[in-house]
């Protein structure tokens, strides 16, 4: 019996249900941009260790629901009126910059390969395509300072290992207003202490800030009730995972 053949999955996101019958007749054009559809899948899951791929699926797919034109057909004209109408539906404006990035980056990898001749060089209808502006923290709630000191006299109360460790990197967080990720990724070699206090360059070669006494008092405790204190060298994390 002959196998039955896989209906590419740009196909399903433009046909549905009659993706099978399109299938049949598409044209030779049609099948290069569904096998590049599946080939840009396939570098995002090896490349990204998140649900990259999933959140590109659905961007094209609202938009090929939307939009009735193939890919090569879109214009810029067709990608704002669909941004329009997410906007209109409710999705957020994070959300939003996500699908129109996601369609320009995939116009952006047929083009570096060249997949579709008959388009010219350069083609990218969602590339030029106002995103609206992202406000950091919007929607989020934020805590009372009496919020944060009843948090803060909790983490006190463990004197645990574990507990010393959230209280620091806590209090770290509140008191310095880092990104989560500097220190997630802050090394033993990037304190410095003198007379004057402690101290932390967060950027390799950057300028050093005062790192506050309660701090880094809080990261010598965690250390040195987790028995790491002595142990510390330059390349070592601060909060690596007890």
């Amino acid at each position: 019996m002959e196998e039955e053949q896989k209906i590419p999955l740009l196909l399903q996101l433009y046909f549905g249900e009659s993706a099978e019958k399109a299938q049949r007749g598409a044209s030779e054009r049609l099948v290069k941009w569904c096998q590049a559809f599946e080939g840009w899948l396939w570098e995002l899951k090896r490349q990204y260790t998140s649900h990259m791929d999933d959140v590109a699926v659905q961007a094209w797919k609202r938009l090929a629901r939307t939009c009735a034109r193939l890919p090569w057909e879109l214009e810029t004209a067709d990608i704002e009126q669909h941004a329009a109408w997410l906007h209109a539906e409710g999705y957020s404006p994070s959300m939003i910059c996500k699908s129109l990035s996601m369609q320009a980056r995939f116009y952006r990898w047929c083009d570096e390969r060249r997949i579709d001749a008959e388009t010219p060089a350069g083609f990218n209808p969602a590339a030029g395509v106002r995103r609206p502006k992202v406000e950091r923290y919007a929607g989020a709630t934020m805590l009372s300072r009496g919020e944060v000191e009843r948090l803060l006299g909790a983490l006190r109360a463990d004197k645990s290992p574990l507990g010393l460790r959230e209280r620091a990197f806590i209090l770290a967080r509140l008191r310095t207003g880092v990104p989560l990720i500097r220190l997630q990724q802050l090394r033993w070699g990037q304190i410095e202490v003198d007379k004057a206090g402690a101290w932390v360059r967060w950027q390799t070669g950057g300028e050093r800030r005062s790192l506050p006494g309660e701090v880094w008092q809080a990261m010598r405790d965690y250390l040195e009730a987790s028995g790491r204190l002595g142990q510390m060298r330059e390349e070592i994390f601060i909060f690596a995972p007890l």
